[in-house]
């Protein structure tokens, strides 16, 4: 009888420490040691749950990222790559890199080594024989379904990468005002950031890369002019390949109106992007932006045949 209280009181102890529906995953304060590829959205990003900020990379991570990402181009590109030489030098930026598995193929992630949470992304790559495109979703919790969409291309292509963005790009600090200018924690306008030093460092390596961003809008005067998709490059003399993308999907979604910038809209032409204007003023690699509406982001994620059969179109031009 005493034994049987005895184990009744441990029970009660692990239930009371333990509320329904946490786990070890993203819930928690610090980064999970493994994770699949099925789960990256939910372990590898921080969960909007946590009261937790960005913090940038410190110079020395930096400095260090700098060196380590061109040799860990080169190895993917040549299809060797010493996981674990690349362990120890990505966890002096505090990250680490793990073998995952997409389908049945052996692929690699990079993501945040904790022991906190610090928003700089995750980010998975092809070892060996790709196509030199780099998938990015760099505002996965406001731009709903970019995340999910990003992710499923990577899989139904043989692009290189994919890079998600890992905390809500308005939580570089409590009470950020959205409005306000400067947010360090968004993906897309950050220079000190681990994703903008993953994206140019890869292409000043690669040189011949396409990077494919996907942003979401809620424009109202775009959705009165009927558009859904607003194609760019981040210039207001727009590469043919941005021309070509735009032909390419009217074909594909009939009844869906694509919009060029500046030709058509003057608005969210990713003029301030960072990894675009890289692009634009290195004249190294290159560089496409969708801006799509909330309906075509659901449908894509549903079926993203359209955003595939592009990739598909694009990358044969590199």
């Amino acid at each position: 009888m005493r034994l049987m209280r005895v184990v009744l009181l441990l029970c009660l102890v692990f239930l009371v420490g333990c509320p329904a529906g946490t786990s070890s995953s993203a819930s928690s304060s610090s980064p999970p040691d493994s994770v699949t590829f099925e789960t990256l959205l939910d372990k590898a990003r921080v969960s909007p749950s946590v009261d937790t900020y960005y913090a940038p990379p410190t110079l020395k991570e930096r400095m260090n990222l700098h060196k380590t990402i061109p040799d860990f181009a080169d190895a993917l590109h040549a299809g060797e790559v010493d996981l674990e030489v690349f362990k120890e030098r990505f966890k002096q930026s505090g990250l680490k890199l793990r073998p995952i598995k997409v389908d049945d193929e052996d692929c690699l992630v990079i993501y945040e080594a904790g022991p906190a949470w610090r928003g700089t992304g995750f980010y998975v790559f092809r070892v060996g024989p790709a196509k030199e495109v780099l998938l990015q979703a760099p505002h996965s919790f406001h731009d709903m379904h970019t995340g999910d969409l990003m992710l499923e291309t990577f899989r139904q292509t043989k692009a290189r990468g994919v890079y998600v963005n890992s905390v809500h790009r308005y939580r570089s600090h409590p009470d950020e005002d959205e409005d306000a200018l400067g947010h360090p924690a968004d993906m897309a306008h950050n220079t000190d950031s681990v994703f903008y030093m993953m994206s140019i460092e890869y292409l000043r390596t690669v040189r011949d890369a396409l990077v494919v961003q996907v942003h979401g809008y809620r424009d109202k005067r775009l959705k009165e002019a009927g558009f859904e998709i607003v194609v760019s490059d981040g210039t207001e003399e727009p590469h043919p390949r941005v021309r070509k993308a735009a032909v390419v999907l009217a074909e594909q979604l009939k009844g869906t109106k694509v919009a060029i910038y500046p030709d058509d809209t003057k608005k969210l032409g990713a003029t301030g992007n960072t990894v675009g204007r890289w692009v634009t003023h290195s004249k190294i690699g290159a560089f496409l932006h969708l801006e799509l509406a909330i309906a075509v982001r659901k449908g894509w994620k549903a079926d993203p045949k359209a955003l595939i059969d592009l990739v598909e179109v694009l990358s044969g031009d590199l």
